[in-house]
This record gives C-alpha cells, structure tokens and sequence, in this order.
C-alpha cells in the first residue's frame, strides 16, 4: 500500500518524442514510466538477446499497466546523466506485488548484468514493512545507458517507476515506513477494540458481522502489502497465494454486512438469490486460486469483487432513493471501505492512471478507521437503549399473555354457556324441517334451511364438546369395531361430494380385516373434520387422499396402532402459521374477506380429542403445494389369529372420482372443443352465462381475475367473458395481463360492467378488449357479440392458413404480439428447414410452450395443428423454390426437410391440386 502523505512529483523538462530520460535533478523523484517502451512476449520465452532486437512501443503514460496474463513484458529505458556532479541514482519500482521482475543492467565494460527480483523471486526475504523493488544505479555525466526489465506476472498490475538520488530515496522510505507504521497500528488497534466489544458489549448482529469483516479487511492490508504470507510460510509460491487471497476473501464478510445493515426482505427476492450467488462464487474461486494459480482465475476474482462493490453501491442507491431506512452508523464507514477498495481493484481491471485514485483510495481508508471510530460511541448507547426497550418489551409481552389466557377462559366459559342456550330450540327447529323436506320436496328452501340447521348444530356441538375437554369431562368410551369397513364407511360419505366438485377422492388400506377396541364417537369426528378441512380448502380439479396403515404389536412397541394419513393438494399453510393451526378460534386467514367460511374449532378440537385418545398428530403443509395431516392413534387389537394379515397388500378401489378426473384430463385436452372462460366473483353471474353457453362450449369458471389469468394460461380458451368490477384483480388489469401475454394474446375478451360511462368503455377497449356489454344484457345480445367475434377470428384464421410464409398483418385486425407470435414460429421452422427430423415437440420447446398451450394458440391463429403448421410452411417455401430455382423436385424437397419424395409428392398435390413437377410449368 502507498503511504498517505502527498508526493509531489517534479518531472525533468525532456520533449515528449524523446526516447532517453536526461537526468539533471537531485531535489525530487521523477516519474519515468513513461519513457519506457514496452514489448508484449506472448510466448513468454524470449531471451535477453533476443529481446534487444524487439519493435518496442513507446508506453506515454504516467503509469505501466500489466492486465492480467500469463505472457511476459519486455521494457526498455534509456537514462543519460546531465548532472555534473551526482553520478548514483536509485531506480525504484513503485509497486510490491509484482510476481517476478528482472533487471538487466550494463556495466563498465556494457555487458548487461541481471538482478532478479519480485514476490516469488528466490531472493525475496520476509519484511514486516511494504517493500518496493529498486535498482542502484551509476551513471557518469554525460553517459548514456540502456536499462532493460522483464516483467513476468499472473496478476494485474499498475506500477509507477522513480528515479532519484539516494538521499531523496532514503528519506521517502523512512517516509513511508513511518506512516505505513502508524497505519498499521490504528488497524490493529481498531481490531483489537472491535473485537473486545463485540465479545463484552455490543452483541447485536450487525457488529459482530462487521467486526468480521474488519478480521478480513486487516488481513487484506497485509496481504496488499507482501506481509501476510511471509508469516506463514518461507515459501514465495505459497506467500504470494496467500497474499492475494487475504485480499479476495473480501466478498464474503462484504455480503454478511449487507445483509444485516440492509433489510433485504424489502429488496426483491432475486437479491438474496445475487448475494448467495457471489458467496459460492468467491469460495470456488479461492479453492481453484489454492490449488491452480493461474491468471484466468485471478481475473474472475476480481471481476467478482468489483461486481460485489457496485452492486452494494447500488442496493445503498435504490434503498436511498426509496427511502428505505438503514443503520448509516455502519453504513457509512462500510461504504468508505467499499471505496477505499473500488478504485485499486479498477486500476487492476482498467489500468485508471489518473494521479488522484491511489491518494482517494487511501484517504477512504483512513476515513472509514477515523469516522467508524467516531460512531462507535453511538452504536454502544443505541444497542443498550434496544436492549432496555427488549427487556420491558418482554415483561409487557409476559403481562400481555397472562392476560390473554384469563381472556381465553372466560371467552371459552361464554360459548360453554351459550352453546347450551341454543341447543335445545335448535333441536326442535330442525326436526319440524325434516317434515317439511317429505311434504314438500320440490321446495329447496327447506333443504337450504335443513342443511344450514345441521351445520349450526354441528357448531354447537363441537363447543360442547370442547367445554367438556377443558373440564376434563371427557372419557374414554372404546368398543369393538372392524376398522377397515368403518373406515371405509365413513369416508364414503365424502365421495358424492369429491364428485360434484370433480375432486380425485382416493381411499386405501393395508389391510383386509382389522378388528380392535376403539373409541368409535372420538375417532369418527377427527377424521370427519380432517377430511372436511380437506375438502374445504382443496380447489376442484385437485386430489385428496386418505391412507390407513394398521400396525401389529411388536415387542418393541406397547400396544398396536393405526397410521391415518389425509393429505390434499389444496392452498397449503405458510411455516410461521403452521404451528398455530391448532389453536382454539385460530383461522390462517382471519380477514373479514376470507375465501373459505369456518370458525376456528374443528382442529383445535381434533388436537384435543387425539390427547384424550392418547395419540399424536402432526401437520406437513407448502403454500400453494398441499397439506398433509399424520394421526397416529394406539388401538387394542382383538381375535389377532382370525384376522387376515395382508401386509402388502393395497385396497385401492377404482372410484367415480378417479374416472371423472380422468374423462376430465381427456376432455380438456381435445382440442375440438371450443373453450369459454367465465370471471365474474358473484356466482349467479356465472351461473346464467353458463347457462347460455354450454351447449355449444366447454365452459371453465373463475371467481377472480388471478384465478382467471391461471386458468386461461392452463387451458387457453376461445373467448373470456369477464366483470369489470372483482376483487384482487379488477377487470381493467385482467385484460391488460391476457392482452400482454403471448400465450393468451390472441383470446377475445367480452367485458361485463354496470359502468355504463364512455371513459370506462374507451379504457377497456384501450387495454386490448374486443368487446362491451353493459348490464342489464339478454342472452341474444351476448350470444350474438360472442357470435361475431369467433367469425372474425374465423376470418384472421383462414387468411394466414392461406398465406403462411407470406401473410402481411391485417390493419388493426390482429395484436402486435399475436404476429409476433406467428414470425417467431415461422422464423424458428426455417432454421430447421432442411431437418426432416424437427417435429412439434421441438417447436414447442423452442418456442417455450407446451404442446398443448402451442396447440390451442396456433389453432386459434391458423386453425392449424403444430404437424400441419410445420408441414404447411415447408410446403408453401417448396413452392416457391420451385418456381424460383432450377434445381430438381428432389434438390427442393430435401431442402424444405422431405426425404420420402413419394410423400412429398402426395402432400404437395393435396396442398396444391398438382404434382411438384406440374407446379413449375
């Protein structure tokens, strides 16, 4: 590291075509780097004498720059000494990093004499101080003499060379050493200070991870100044390695700092994802630096610390410019740091000359020691301030809690108490109800009525039965049962409503026959509320699953027990709600506009019911992925010598559920059928287009506009009819995303609204609708715009089925994203023209689809399948070469991708009405 103190460099007058330094100067250095003349060896191997002979380029500027390379430079420097009187002088190569450097010197007699010398000279000693290669040299007045250096480095470098009397040399070394001293102490004492409060006093994250990186940068000092590896090793090789990764550990402590000084869960996701990236990064690169030092890996490695600077300068910027706050006690002498160190990494990357960017870099330095220093105070009495505030945080947390417990008692005496009030009329409202259902069964209100009563009773049942639980009331009451057909049994109930909502129901057994004493009452209401919490929360079009795994007593295990598993693929629990599901009156969504109804009970009392069984319960859950349920119940198994032991095998009926998913799955996927979305978040909406449209479509619904986009980017309708005003995403923004979507783009989207103002109608037909309706509508109106925008893109459809390899847009007819669409495909056939091998998978793979989603858009566009576009296209350019070119109808169809000229022949008369050789004529 250069010291600190400014250096004023006094250069001798000399015209800038010169190519010799006239030295006539005692009062001050001067820089000569650039009357240097370089010459690049590539190869690395030429010899001095081959050197002398090399076109060498003069270097013109005040600093040598070496990239990083594992070639060698040759320089050559002519010195004559105008000074009557100083005939000593002291080249010094201003930089102590440099691997290998070689002095050829001549002497009385010009025969050139070599020293070596560098990082992995063999010469090289241990110094505790930053050491800079110089040569003495003695020079007569008037004499002129050529100095030849090779320089030989894997690491970039930037190097200024001086040249002065010894005395001007002596005293700026004693200079430096004396400020490199000082330097050197304040690191070492800031460390020490560092340490021992982040150990003592100061315990909080953010000064423990910068306390690290002040482990990491005072290692960097030293390893920038050549100390570093001489203490652990005498080895040059192995001291020069050390040294430069000292410096390139740096990313690491730098992403540990970012990450507790910035709050990077209000950044974007994709930052985590950019700081976990440059931690493999730099360790990978560290190892292959260890173990392969070569240039490559240098260069990756600082590219990956500039990379790192910037991008924390940037997160600083964004977090700045957003106003996000952040700690500037660290954030400021950490940028300081990022500084200190930016400027010397771009003079390795860059070769920056200028003269500010050394004395910059050490000023920063020295700032973030000073201002670091500054702030420590501040830290200190902030940290006890947050912990005196965490501490009576913790007691009114504490009072809180006792008090919400007194709370929850008295809440759960209130519901005992009410529960009971209600149970009584409510019997005798529901049983005049089931009298109403027989003499009058056409009438649904007394279903809904019936059903509503039911589901209230059922309430106030679980209540009880909860107050029962928390007096301990509850008892045991176990009887005989042959659980595999009570199991089945009940779950049996579920399948006509797995049907109607065209959820895949499946139930299996390990066992034929199980007999055993159970608690029947306590283990059918776990599993009825397991099962309707499944149901619940599972979309249609899902999978539910309950598996039952009857195990034998073992000597290893005290009694014999039924492994009950529910497992879904519906909304799934996030991790920090997970462990509170089973809470009394907790919801995971307890807004007041929750999707799914319920009051909070039936888990709790599962959880509760599952203690008095003496069993275990426990909850596996990914949002968006599913939840699965594992109950784990003892059971005392009764006539275990009659029974049936059929450990593998696996009762897995094939049920209604499964073979309407499957029809559904085949029905989806024909592409025959026209598909209409419906978004509307009010059901009776729905329920009346529906009702107009399913005869002739295949009609899909949703109850919001996200829910929509899914289900129109899953399915890719015909045509979407949809409400302007929904909640989560409006009518306005559902459009504008199918709109902007390439898979989606080509749709007709028909808006409903009872906005009947023109600004609302030009905003939506601004955003890509193709359509209006206000309500009040008749079904005729509807059915006849559906009715004219299906014959218009009927129309879009033939026209580029007629003219695929040469169709031009149609004005204001077809969406800039549908032809783009259809370019890209086309563009995409022709790179594979001549491959008779390119098919609709690969289409679709390049084309980042799925065959399905390929399918429906191009037979939206071209009524074409994938096959019949490829082979259309290929055609359509046969033609063309036909006419064009002379080469033979063979020549043609192996160009356009047919081997099988029979076939090629066939298809083409088909397409054409004629033969190939017809065609030209």
């Amino acid at each position: 590291m250069r010291y600190l103190c400014p250096i004023f460099l006094l250069f001798a007058y000399y015209s800038c075509f010169s190519q010799k330094v006239i030295l006539n100067e005692t009062n001050s250095q001067i820089n000569v780097a650039s009357d240097f003349s370089v010459f690049e060896d590539k190869s690395a191997r030429l010899t001095f004498e081959e050197a002398q002979k090399l076109p060498f380029k003069k270097n013109n500027k005040r600093v040598l720059f070496f990239p990083f390379t594992d070639a060698a430079y040759w320089l050559k420097l002519e010195i004559e000494n105008a000074h009557p009187t100083q005939e000593k002088w002291v080249l010094k190569w201003d930089n102590s990093l440099m691997e290998r450097i070689d002095f050829y010197i001549p002497d009385e007699t010009d025969r050139y004499q070599v020293s070596e010398m560098g990082a992995l000279s063999a010469h090289q000693k241990f110094r505790y101080f930053e050491y800079f290669p110089n040569l003495n040299l003695s020079i007569k007045e008037g004499q002129t003499k050529v100095i030849y250096v090779r320089v030989k480095s894997e690491r970039g470098h930037n190097a200024e060379v001086f040249i002065s009397t010894p005395k001007i040399y002596d005293d700026n070394y004693s200079r430096a050493l004396f400020v490199q001293g000082i330097i050197i102490g304040l690191i070492f004492l800031r460390l020490f200070y560092v340490l021992y409060i982040s150990t003592f006093a100061v315990k909080e994250k953010e000064f423990r991870r910068y306390s690290l990186l002040q482990i990491i940068r005072s290692l960097a000092f030293l390893g920038l100044n050549s100390v570093l590896g001489g203490i652990f090793t005498k080895d040059p090789y192995q001291a020069n390695i050390i040294n430069f990764l000292a410096q390139h550990i740096a990313p690491i402590g730098l992403v540990l700092v970012i990450r507790a000084i910035l709050p990077i869960h209000r950044l974007h996701p994709i930052i985590n994802i950019i700081l976990h990236a440059i931690i493999i990064s730099n360790i990978i690169l560290v190892i292959l630096i260890a173990f392969d030092y070569r240039w490559q890996w240098l260069m990756a490695s600082t590219y990956i610390f500039l990379f790192i600077e910037f991008f924390v300068l940037l997160l600083f910027l964004y977090s700045f410019l957003r106003k996000i706050p952040f700690n500037k006690y660290y954030s400021i002498p950490f940028l300081l740091g990022i500084f200190s160190y930016l400027f010397v990494q771009l003079r390795l990357v860059f070769g920056l000359s200028y003269a500010w960017v050394i004395p910059f870099a050490n000023f920063c330095f020295v700032a973030e020691l000073l201002v670091f220093g500054f702030f420590l105070g501040r830290i200190i009495i902030d940290y006890e301030k947050s912990r005196s505030a965490s501490e009576k945080q913790l007691i009114l947390n504490q009072e809180r809690t006792q008090q919400l417990k007194e709370l929850d008692t008295l809440k759960t005496n209130f519901f005992t108490n009410i529960s009971h009030e209600f149970r009584t009329p409510l019997t005798l409202l529901i049983s005049p109800l089931i009298d109403l259902q027989k003499e009058f069964p056409k009438r649904e209100i007394f279903r809904t009525m019936y059903r509503n009563g039911e589901r209230l009773l059922a309430l106030i049942n679980q209540l009880l039965d909860l107050s029962k639980l928390e007096a301990h009331q509850m008892s045991v009451e176990l009887s005989e049962v042959e659980l595999v057909n009570f199991f089945r049994t009940l779950t049996s109930s579920f399948s006509s409503l797995a049907q109607g909502r065209n959820i895949a129901f499946e139930v299996s057994q390990n066992k034929h026959v199980f007999s055993a004493l159970i608690d029947k009452d306590k283990t059918e209401k776990i599993i009825t509320n397991l099962l309707s919490n499944a149901f619940k929360f599972t979309p249609e079009n899902k999978r539910i699953e309950i598996t039952i795994a009857y195990l034998h007593k073992t000597p290893q295990t005290s009694t014999a027990k039924a492994i009950i598993k529910v497992k879904d693929e519906g909304i799934g629990i996030s991790e920090e709600k997970l462990s509170k599901i089973f809470d009394r009156f907790y919801q995971v969504d307890n807004s007041s506009s929750r999707e799914f109804e319920g009051t909070g009970i039936g888990l709790a009392l599962v959880k509760e019911l599952v203690s008095v069984l003496k069993g275990k319960i426990s909850v596996e859950s990914k949002e968006n992925k599913g939840t699965c349920f594992t109950l784990e119940l003892p059971v005392e198994e009764i006539n275990q010598s009659k029974t049936s032991i059929e450990d593998n095998s696996d009762i897995k009926p094939a049920s209604k559920e499964n073979k309407l998913s499957q029809a559904t799955v085949l029905s989806a996927l024909d592409i025959k059928e026209n598909i209409l979305l419906i978004v509307d978040d009010n059901d009776d909406i729905r329920r009346y287009v529906k009702s107009i449209f399913e005869k002739e479509y295949k009609v899909i619904e949703a109850n919001n506009g996200k829910e929509g986009i899914r289900k129109a980017n899953e399915q890719i309708p015909d045509i979407i009819i949809s409400d302007l005003m929904m909640p989560e995403m409006d009518g306005f923004e559902f459009c504008q995303n199918i709109k902007s979507d390439e898979k989606t783009s080509h749709i007709p989207v028909v808006m409903l609204t009872a906005k009947a103002t023109v600004d609302s109608r030009i905003q939506g037909l601004e955003l890509g609708a193709d359509d209006y309706l206000i309500k009040p509508f008749n079904s005729v109106e509807i059915q006849i715009r559906i009715k004219n925008l299906i014959e218009k893109q009927e129309r879009l459809r033939q026209y580029y089925t007629r003219n695929l390899t040469s169709a031009k847009p149609l004005n204001n007819t077809t969406n800039t994203l549908d032809i783009a669409f259809l370019q890209r495909a086309k563009d995409i056939v022709e790179r594979h023209l001549g491959n008779n091998l390119f098919n609709a998978e690969q289409l679709s793979e390049e084309m980042h689809l799925s065959q399905s989603q390929l399918l429906r858009k191009l037979k939206a566009l071209t009524n074409l399948t994938i096959v019949e576009f490829i082979r259309q296209y290929r055609l359509e350019r046969a033609a063309g070469l036909l006419v064009k070119q002379n080469a033979t109808v063979s020549e043609v169809a192996l160009q356009v991708g047919f081997e099988n000229m029979s076939y090629f022949a066939k298809v083409f008369h088909d397409q054409y009405g004629v033969l190939p050789s017809d065609y030209r004529n």
